[in-house]
């Protein structure tokens, strides 16, 4: 039977439901219902497309370096504001079609923020 599921799920384009024994195991022992173990699977799935997007995007955007929001250093540049950085991580501007513009000297952390930024809006 988990052949046939395999087959159906790699033809469905479903490829967590194809490596679920995992899932299948922890159903049995745990006495799953047939809701809770879809809903299970189901989750799964979303979470590795969301997973497959985002590595998909990044690879697209050809980003120089791996750098994200979370580690860049607000402290370094007082002048700069933290709370109006995560306000374009809201992804406002993409939605009205505005440009940002980043100006300053180098090494201050524009590209850090315009990478940042485009990988936390990629989900």
């Amino acid at each position: 039977m988990n052949e046939m599921v395999r087959a159906y799920a790699k033809q469905l384009g479903l490829p967590t439901f194809a490596q679920a024994d995992d899932l299948i195991r922890a159903a049995r022992e745990g006495a799953w219902s047939y809701e809770e173990f879809l809903s299970q699977l189901m989750v799964g799935e979303l979470a590795q497309r969301r997973e497959n997007r985002l590595q998909r995007l990044t690879r697209i955007a050809k980003f120089p370096l791996p750098k994200s929001l979370d580690t860049f250093n607000f402290n370094r540049l007082p002048n700069l504001d933290a709370d109006r950085v995560w306000q374009l991580a809201s992804g406002e501007f993409v939605r009205r079609c505005e440009n940002v513009i980043a100006i300053g000297n180098p090494g201050t952390g524009k590209t850090h923020l315009a990478i940042g930024l485009g990988r936390y809006l990629a989900p």
